[in-house]
């Protein structure tokens, strides 16, 4: 069980430490591939965006558009990046667009910088054999979040003007 402690901010809404595996499985229910990956976009995106991480303060300064099929598994990559970035969409600043492909941007609202995420054609060939090989949900999410932001994506920055 995740304490309170380790969710949340203290009263002065001082930013939270990157997204870990018991977050994700508390807000998600279980761990997987895409619930993982949705947690490393937003910790990288947070990071180099300047992003201020959620907390007790209002979080206004994110906006997040995912791009994937919304179904699971690929859509599960929405709760990582609620977990990861502190968009919601009862702040309506996260998006869901039914897509046959995968792409993840998220924008500084302030700044109006972003970075779009693609899955590396490596991480989608092993993706399939993780599932093939019958690999765990645990183990895939394990490999994910140890793993380099730019093994695991095609990142490119953007200016939303």
């Amino acid at each position: 069980m995740v304490s309170n402690q380790a969710i949340r901010a203290d009263d002065t809404g001082s930013t939270l430490p990157k997204t870990t595996m018991a977050v994700l499985k508390l807000l998600h229910g279980h761990l997987g591939p895409y619930v993982s990956l949705g947690g490393r976009m937003g910790d990288y995106a947070v990071e180099k965006l300047g992003l201020k991480r959620h907390g007790l303060k209002e979080q206004s300064d994110v906006r997040v558009i995912v791009e994937c099929e919304p179904n699971p598994p690929k859509s599960c990559l929405v709760d990582g990046l609620q977990a990861s970035t502190g968009a919601t969409y009862g702040k309506r600043n996260i998006f869901l667009i039914d897509s046959k492909t995968v792409r993840v941007r998220v924008i500084n609202t302030e700044t109006k910088k972003g970075l779009e995420f693609k899955l590396s054609e490596r991480l989608q060939e092993n993706i399939k054999k993780w599932f093939a090989e019958k690999v765990s949900l645990e183990k895939q999410s394990e490999t994910i979040m140890s793993s380099n932001p730019q093994d695991l994506f095609i990142i490119k920055e953007f200016s939303d003007d």
